[in-house]
């Protein structure tokens, strides 16, 4: 098959690493203790405000959010809680380390069913986008936590949420799209899709609640899945749908292009040696025709002597 009908993908996409922080001061914000002065001097000018002004929604582009939303006490403006919508949410593992916590958060549900889990000791909430603990983040809200002292608002000691690294994720592919359904055509050695059980052949079907209808949106939502957490696929094998839990990890550039020329090397390799083996068949049949026409071409001969 030609390499220009692959649509190869390696997704080595973007991932933000993580590194010890304090979720006492957020973006130098702190609810309970910063005011709406403090919040503007951060976030700049509201985009967005309720009428009696309890909430201000931002522009959050600069620390890598869709939007920042704070909410204020309406007798002294004093922050309430703020609520981050990560531009790209990872998981809930993710997390842990950036935002100091731990294991013993309380699980809950929100309205919509989207799963909740409280830390009230660190101030801090998390909202899935789905019921599963797979699912991506879909929003951060920071909340007073009891027995705090009064901290300072200061500039932030990061300014992406969490901090990026230059590694990418990667869950080893290769995929086509064709008639309406995403087929994997290459498995990387080694990969986590070869460890996790995935196979040439299988057609993606989705992830977690997620469904795919062609390779951008596959691509887009993985850019959304966590790293070394087990991401829920679905898989239609042999007219099954089996479910696969695969860890995506997270390589270097050095090693994303290294497979990439691997890879590229070997299709070359493999188209090369279908071409030459072609190419063999093609002269057997002809040295094979000339065989015949020179034994036919001798008969007529002899017979034109006889």
């Amino acid at each position: 098959m030609k390499t220009s009908r692959y649509f190869l993908t390696c997704f080595f996409l973007s991932f933000f690493f993580l590194r010890p922080s304090f979720a006492d001061d957020f973006y130098g914000i702190e609810p309970g203790r910063s005011s709406k002065t403090d919040v503007e001097k951060m976030l700049g000018q509201a985009t967005q405000s309720a009428p009696l002004g309890e909430w201000e929604e931002y522009r959050g582009a600069n620390y890598d959010a869709e939007k920042i939303v704070a909410h204020y006490q309406l007798n002294n403006a004093t922050v309430e809680k703020i609520d981050i919508y990560p531009s790209v949410s990872s998981g809930e593992a993710d997390y842990h380390q950036w935002l100091s916590l731990d294991d013993s958060g309380e699980v809950t549900k929100a309205a919509d069913g989207s799963r909740l889990k409280i830390y009230r000791a660190r101030g801090i909430m998390l909202k899935f986008s789905g019921p599963a603990e797979t699912d991506p983040i879909q929003m951060i809200t920071h909340f007073p936590a009891p027995g705090r002292t009064a901290v300072q608002a200061a500039t932030p000691a990061v300014t992406s949420f969490p901090p990026q690294s230059s590694g990418r994720k990667y869950l080893g592919v290769e995929i086509q799209y064709d008639n309406g359904s995403i087929h994997v055509v290459g498995i990387h050695p080694g990969s986590p899709a070869e460890r996790g059980g995935l196979a040439v052949g299988d057609r993606i079907l989705g992830s977690g609640a997620m469904r795919f209808q062609s390779n951008a949106e596959f691509v887009a939502a993985l850019q959304r899945l966590p790293v070394n957490y087990p991401v829920q696929f679905f898989i239609q094998r042999n007219g099954k749908v089996l479910e696969f839990r695969i860890p995506l990890e997270l390589r270097s550039e050095a090693e994303i292009q290294a497979i990439g020329e691997q890879q590229r090397q070997i299709r070359e390799t493999k188209e090369q040696e279908t071409q030459a083996e072609a190419q063999r068949r093609r002269q057997n049949v002809a040295d094979s025709i000339a065989k015949v026409v020179a034994v036919i071409n001798e008969q007529v001969i002899q017979k034109m002597d006889d």
